[in-house]
């Protein structure tokens, strides 16, 4: 169980044990005190606490030069934090302690010690803050004495200024040191540039690209433009040839060889003639004679000479044989020869347009090569002009920031100015020794209080009505005052918290486990038997029928406390009836009825004079089941007084046959027994109809008084009535 989680445990246990652990609480705020005291007039001394306040005027750092995306750049890192935060971590470092340790052992002897030590002492003396939304900072020093606190805060001041001017002097000489680097590697890699473009330049003899672009452009149009004029004097030209060949229904070459025919060759001539006076021989001469007439056999064979003839000529005069299938076919007129010279020049010209076409598409084809190279070259070329440009600017930003640089180097300005001057204390500081007197009473009090929670956390009491019944899970029927008071007024205060407890009893007993009740207790000796007798007395006083049965025969009690000698023994009983069952004999109700006797008061006991040995043995007969059904139908209640559950293993015997138990719960029973006993009733089914408590000074006394009260106001009026009366 969590102590801790349970709010009414803790108002209720702890704050009740305060008052019970009152000698502890002071033994253990004495002790404290005592020590605390010694602490104060022994040990502790004062302290002066001296303050001073600085204003951060420009806490950033001047930013490096970042030199257009190449290597070795830098960037200030102040950009993402905060310049405040970082002056305080200036003055709390490890370096500025140190030196401050050194100084006050050089300045007061009596303060030397330990470097560890001094460092430590210092580190622990002082305090930086800021104030919100505030660019200043407040410095406050504590020292054993008054003039010693101003003095080592001035000098604390003074190193921190002379660490602002170091820290600032060092950035900026990095920063001119590395501007300088910088300009010299740009430098080289400038005149490496340009270096570059000149031998590309002259590698590729292109001192202007765009210019030989343009030119190359330029030659293009103009060939494209006489590409045309030519595409126009060939279309022109073919269409004079095709008038020609039509005029003259010729090929070129038919009109060539008539013409090669036509003009100064007698022997054709004459040769033509001849064949065609022989060929109208043969056409007359046919139509009187056959072709196998010897004279046209004749006339056939001179027609085949001649031609022979005219071929070898036609041979002769051109070269080769005429593929005309026309052998007569001449040109001889001068009109018809002046034709064909126009068809042959036309011809001339044709050829001599499509070379001439020919070799401009050769041109335009190596100004397409020489151009698609140039894209090439140009693009080699504008990289490094590009990076040529790039170098120029970064090299000429970096000649202005080296002269800023080299003046800022010569500049010794720190970043603060001093508001406040340390001052003066009139007074010690907090804690003062009235502080400390009065920590030592809170801290000797609370010990006391907290040593007096850890011994009521150890102990694991289940102290409370309201701790049992939440562990229980079962409500709590009444409290039994823990209390030393008179006789007189214990016995009415006990009789009044029973009497709450059997009502709450009768009205938790319904129908269902009304009749067989066993009566338990969580302590190890038997000190239940009188409240049991007097809950029964009052259960009888309602008008129920009760018998209280003392079923501890190992330790009876019951008979002894009702002052009852004259009893037969339950024991002796239940042997008789186990002898009946196993002899199978009837069982007399009434018999077994009459030897049960009453007391002074009226109240029916049966129980044991003596103890018995074999109590569970007896127990655990068919014999007690069977005297308890007995009872169950002659009585309203049968109270079973039940020995105590941890240490009688009789009480399972006992709890098989009864309808429901009560547990007694002594004054400081802790929970784990509590949850013991609930495991016992869980593992053997015992319904438990609830607890009564013991506690110490329970509330149960207010109603008491108030009762009493009451009473006692009831006595005044019929007092007062029987006056009037009289």
């Amino acid at each position: 169980m969590n102590i801790l989680t349970s709010s009414s445990f803790s108002s209720n246990r702890f704050i009740k044990n305060f008052a019970r652990d009152k000698k502890l609480i002071l033994t253990v705020f004495g002790i404290i005190f005592f020590f605390s005291l010694i602490h104060l007039f022994c040990i502790y001394k004062p302290k002066y606490k001296s303050s001073a306040r600085i204003w951060i005027k420009n806490a950033d750092s001047y930013p490096f030069v970042v030199n257009n995306d190449y290597e070795n750049s830098s960037a200030p890192l102040t950009l993402a934090s905060n310049p405040l935060l970082t002056q305080m971590e200036v003055l709390k470092s490890k370096t500025l302690r140190k030196k401050m340790a050194n100084l006050i052992a050089e300045k007061y002897p009596d303060e030397a010690g330990a470097e560890k030590a001094m460092i430590a002492k210092f580190a622990g003396s002082y305090n930086v803050k800021n104030k919100t939304n505030t660019d200043i900072l407040s410095i406050d020093l504590k020292w054993g004495n008054p003039e010693k606190a101003r003095d080592i805060l001035a000098l604390l001041i003074n190193e921190y200024k002379l660490k602002n001017i170091e820290m600032e002097k060092s950035l900026k000489s990095y920063r001119k040191e590395f501007i300088d680097n910088q300009i010299t590697e740009i430098k080289d890699k400038l005149a490496n540039v340009r270096s570059k473009i000149k031998d590309y330049q002259l590698d590729h003899n292109a001192v202007n690209l765009r210019e030989e672009t343009d030119e190359l452009t330029r030659q293009k149009v103009s060939l494209l433009a006489r590409i045309q004029e030519v595409d126009a004097r060939i279309t022109s030209t073919n269409s004079k040839i095709k008038s020609i060949k039509d005029k003259l229904n010729l090929s070129t070459d038919e009109a060539i060889q008539a013409v090669a025919l036509g003009t100064g060759n007698d022997v054709l001539v004459t040769l033509r003639s001849e064949l065609y006076s022989v060929m109208q021989d043969y056409s007359h001469d046919g139509i009187k004679y056959s072709k196998t007439n010897p004279k046209m056999v004749a006339l056939k064979h001179r027609i085949d000479t001649i031609k022979d003839q005219i071929s070898n000529q036609i041979k002769l005069t051109l070269g080769q044989a005429s593929e005309s299938n026309s052998d007569s076919l001449s040109i001889m007129d001068p009109v018809r020869e002046r034709l064909v010279e126009d068809l042959v020049l036309s011809h001339t010209d044709l050829k001599a347009f499509k070379k001439e076409k020919e070799s401009f598409e050769n041109s335009i084809k190596n100004i397409n090569l020489k151009q698609s190279k140039v894209p090439v070259k140009l693009y080699d070329l504008t990289k490094l002009e590009q990076e040529e440009s790039n170098l120029a600017l970064a090299f000429d930003e970096l000649r202005i920031k080296q002269i800023e640089a080299k003046l800022k180097e010569a500049e010794s300005v720190t970043g603060f100015a001093l508001i406040d001057v340390p001052s003066l204390p009139k007074s010690s500081a907090f804690p003062n020794p009235l502080h400390m007197f009065i920590f030592s009473i809170m801290a000797a009090l609370c010990s006391g209080l907290m040593a007096s929670a850890a011994k009521t956390m150890s102990q694991d009491l289940c102290e409370g009505s309201a701790n049992i019944e939440k562990t229980t899970g079962k409500p709590v029927l009444g409290v039994m005052p823990w209390i030393t008071k008179s006789a007189y007024k214990n016995k009415l205060l006990i009789d009044f918290s029973l009497k709450k407890i059997t009502s709450n009893l009768i009205t938790r007993c319904t129908s269902k486990y009304n009749k067989i009740i066993a009566f338990t207790s969580t302590s190890k000796v038997k000190n239940k038997s009188s409240s049991l007798y007097d809950i029964a007395v009052n259960i009888k006083q309602a008008g129920y029928s009760v018998v209280i049965v003392d079923a501890d025969l190992a330790v009876p009690g019951m008979l002894k406390n009702a002052k009852v000698f004259n009893s037969v023994n339950l024991s002796d009983i239940l042997i008789e009836i186990d002898n009946k069952l196993n002899n199978s004999e009837p069982i007399s109700k009434e018999q077994i009825l009459k030897t049960l006797v009453k007391d002074s008061k009226g109240m029916t006991i049966i129980g044991n004079c003596r103890g018995v040995d074999s109590s569970y043995e007896l127990l655990s007969k068919k014999s007690f089941k069977t005297f308890l059904y007995i009872l169950k139908e002659q009585f309203d209640w049968v109270l079973i007084d039940a020995p105590p559950i941890n240490v009688a293993p009789e009480f399972n015997l006992i709890s098989r046959h009864t309808d429901g138990a009560v547990l007694f719960v002594d004054y400081q029973t802790t929970f784990s027994t509590l949850k013991r006993f609930m495991n016992i009733f869980k593992e053997q089914n015992v319904h438990l109809i609830g607890t009564i408590v013991r506690e110490e000074n329970p509330s149960i006394e207010k109603d008491f008084r108030v009762s009493i009260k009451r009473q006692g106001l009831v006595q005044e009026l019929k007092h007062n009535i029987k006056s009037m009366g009289a």
